[in-house]
């Protein structure tokens, strides 16, 4: 249903179902072909003055009974039972093969049954015989829409637009074809067109949503899944796009929230608690998400997609037995399906032994690799160790280490739990130093506090007339990926930083057009400021001409590690493996020096200092 993000792709498919037109229903004057033959004796010769009264009898009876079994069949329709539906149809059909009404309401029920191969082919059946072909061409449109093949469902709506007065249901769901295609500028087009047309509908609204979500502009986004909400409360497509909105933009707690208010609206819907484990699992609460993701999986436990996600987990925990119960129920259900297959092959490499799976991640990653002397000899004799000990491993990274490595190393237990703890506690405050000063205290980039930011900065009212202080003070950096989250709210497009391994490979982080302009940025640095905080605040420098620096000088780390974790024996690996620059420049032992030097660490000096350029022209 990730309309295209997590494989949720079709919640933007419109509620309606295929309407026909009365005239199938009350029109229909199709004669009967098939011949009765009644064999009468000789003898009988008086009875032959009945025969005309007998056979009208009998073709009255086929014509009732077979009248009374499509009525029937769209009672049922009606009551959204459509395999009774479809049985009611077909023994119609057998009775009378040229009856449209009873191919058409198969052609429904079989639609609604999700067949939609065997649906077109009814359809095809009708268009051949020249009947009612726009309402054909829309229900083969429809039905290949449903089967992702949009370009044969776009070539179908336009055929049904040509026949007859303009459909607004035809157009709406060529603007769904337009956006399942990444054809935005069309779609958006089309559903203007629609709204001056008088079709200013949820659907439409929906549509646009989808066109902003596309273009990743989330806030329009969520306004037009908004105004579909209210022009339909029950209109169970937004409030799921709504949803993969907050999700996507990063906006976890809201995304929770609003996945509370859907639960209680659609108690059946699965797609609303996969979507609230999805923010557990983001946020790091592995054992949360498996709880979550079990509450969907007990209203479609044939969703292939939920074994893999709960799979997924247990992976991320180092469960590895608990991970391959659930790829083979999976597989069960799919045993080609590619994802459950990469996470086959995932779980089997995590199995080997830890000496083995450190080795290569040192091999495939270690920044300084090529200056480490006798490298295989220390690799062959740390792999003797199959089960190592975090002494063992502590003693391995040691004695790989080139001298002018600084940052790699090794952590255990205490200092491991300290970890863990301080990624999920909040990692940020706010305050106001004065009259449209506002202070933001970034103590460690850690995973959530992205989201604890974009939060903090979209509550901020008028910030083009605000200046806006930024706290980086002692601390040591985090996740790269929320420095650079946080900087691509506050810068417009451009690339934020590149990193280079040891390979040359090069990876660059970038912002696009949207972002929230301060009319100035100041941001506090001291000698404990380093990596994310230095990117963070050289990014910033570089790409804005507002921004003040203001502390003493930095660290000067202007490279970045990867971590090897083991949960069970409670150690993690921090390696050096890439350098990163801004704009082509470097910091690695040459820090970042302030623009205002302070050379105390008094807290007054900070603020007196910020208030005092927050208020000069």
């Amino acid at each position: 249903m990730n309309w295209g993000f997590r494989g949720k792709e079709k919640k933007e498919e419109p509620i309606k179902y295929i309407e026909f037109y009365n005239q199938f229903e009350n029109n229909e004057s199709t004669p009967l072909k098939r011949k009765i033959v009644f064999k009468l004796k000789k003898a009988a010769g008086h009875l032959l003055a009945f025969i005309p009264i007998i056979v009208f009898f009998v073709i009255a009876a086929l014509i009732y009974s077979n009248r009374n079994l499509c009525s029937e069949g769209y009672e049922y329709i009606n009551k959204q039972n459509y395999n009774k539906a479809l049985e009611c149809f077909n023994k119609a059909i057998i009775n009378h093969e040229e009856e449209n009404r009873a191919l058409l309401g198969k052609g429904k029920a079989l639609y609604n049954l999700k067949k939609y191969n065997e649906a077109i082919d009814i359809y095809k059946k009708l268009l051949d015989k020249g009947y009612n072909k726009k309402e054909c061409h829309f229900a083969i449109g429809c039905s290949y829409y449903n089967l992702e093949k949009f370009n044969e469902a776009l070539m179908h709506l336009e055929e049904a637009e040509k026949i007859g007065d303009k459909e607004f249901d035809v157009l709406e769901w060529k603007a769904y074809c337009f956006i399942r295609l990444g054809e935005y500028d069309k779609a958006s087009q089309l559903c203007n067109n629609l709204i001056k047309e008088g079709d200013n509908t949820y659907l439409v609204h929906n549509a646009i949503g989808l066109v902003f979500l596309g273009k990743n502009d989330y806030k329009e986004a969520i306004g037009e899944f908004e105004t579909s909400i209210t022009m339909n409360s029950s209109y169970e497509d937004a409030y799921l796009n709504k949803i993969e909105t907050l999700y996507s933009s990063n906006d976890i707690k809201k995304c929770m929230d609003f996945c509370n208010k859907a639960e209680k609206l659609f108690p059946y819907n699965d797609e609303i608690y996969l979507y609230r484990a999805d923010c557990f699992s983001t946020e790091g609460e592995y054992e949360k998400a498996i709880k979550e993701y079990g509450r969907g999986l007990k209203i479609n436990p044939k969703n292939i997609e939920i074994y893999s996600a709960i799979a997924l987990q247990y992976f991320y925990l180092q469960q590895y037995d608990k991970a391959t119960d659930y790829i083979n129920q999976g597989m069960k259900i799919n045993p080609s399906d590619e994802y459950v297959l990469k996470l086959k092959g995932w779980v089997e490499k995590e199995s080997r032994p830890d000496s083995e799976k450190i080795i290569e991640f040192v091999k495939q990653n270690y920044l300084y690799l090529d200056k480490v002397s006798d490298f295989q000899e220390k690799c062959k004799q740390f792999s003797m160790k199959v089960n190592p000990t975090f002494r063992d491993v502590e003693q391995f990274i040691n004695s790989i280490k080139v001298k002018e490595d600084r940052f790699s190393f090794v952590i255990a237990n205490d200092e491991y739990d300290y970890i863990q703890e301080e990624d999920k506690a909040s990692q940020i405050y706010t305050e106001e130093l004065g009259k449209n000063i506002q202070l933001v205290k970034v103590c460690s980039f850690t995973s959530r506090v992205g989201e604890e930011f974009k939060t903090i900065i979209d509550g901020i009212s008028q910030p083009d007339k605000k200046t806006l202080v930024i706290d980086l003070r002692d601390n040591g950096g985090g996740s790269s990926v929320s420095a650079n989250f946080m900087l691509d709210m506050l810068l417009s497009k451009c690339t934020t930083v590149s990193f280079t391994t040891k390979n040359g490979e090069e990876k660059k982080y970038s912002s696009d057009e949207r972002y929230t302009k301060f009319k100035k940025i100041i941001i506090w640095v001291n000698e404990r400021s380093a990596s994310s905080s230095e990117v963070m605040a050289l990014s910033l420098k570089k790409h804005l001409n507002n921004v003040t620096i203001v502390g003493c000088p930095t660290v000067g780390k202007g490279v970045g590690q990867l971590t090897y974790e083991n949960r069970k024996e409670k150690y993690m690996i921090f390696l050096v493996d890439f350098y990163w620059s801004v704009e082509g420049e470097n910091i690695l032992g040459k820090r970042i020096t302030p623009d205002i030097l302070i050379n105390n660490s008094e807290e007054t000096s900070y603020r007196n200092t910020t208030i005092n350029l927050a208020n000069s022209n």
